[in-house]
């Protein structure tokens, strides 16, 4: 699996017409069902899947989801975690050199600001990741993925 089948399922539920709150909670729970399904079976392939459920589309309409945040502030860059070609990174929080709060999955797409998905970057580094999911391992499930997801199925029942 890689960020292009990601795309591509996302510019599906773009491209389809806009559905209405029950018709999304039905939606979504079908693909939710379905996700379980793949999961148990151990290949890998529900990753994509998952990451699509916790699009913000999917669930911004219901309600906030709760975020656990930083549980400290990072005081270096990380960038080496999600580029294994990259060396660390030699900066440290010393006079102009600012860390930046980020993600590995964006939160753009729906990563929570959960412990398990921040991620401490220089700010050359946080410009050069972006939003981007290029470098994304679409392999190993992310760990704030499944609760993510209970969350989600949570404030969806809160509605239907």
């Amino acid at each position: 699996m890689s960020s292009i089948s990601y795309y591509e399922e996302l510019a599906k539920i773009y491209d389809a017409p806009p559905e209405s709150n029950k018709s999304l909670i039905e939606t979504w729970a079908n693909r939710y069902t379905n996700y379980l399904q793949a999961r148990s079976s151990g290949d890998g392939k529900h990753i994509v899947e998952g990451l699509i459920l916790v699009h913000n589309i999917r669930w911004e309409a219901f309600g906030k989801l709760p975020d656990r945040g930083w549980k400290t502030r990072p005081n270096k860059c990380f960038y080496h975690l999600i580029n294994k070609d990259c060396d660390k990174c030699p900066f440290r929080i010393k006079g102009m050199v600012k860390i930046a709060n980020d993600h590995y999955w964006p939160k753009s797409l729906g990563g929570p600001e959960d412990a398990n998905n921040l991620l401490g970057l220089c700010t050359i580094h946080n410009q050069a990741k972006s939003s981007s999911i290029e470098s994304f391992d679409f392999e190993t499930e992310p760990k704030w993925l499944e609760n993510r997801l209970k969350h989600i199925s949570s404030l969806h029942s809160q509605h239907s």
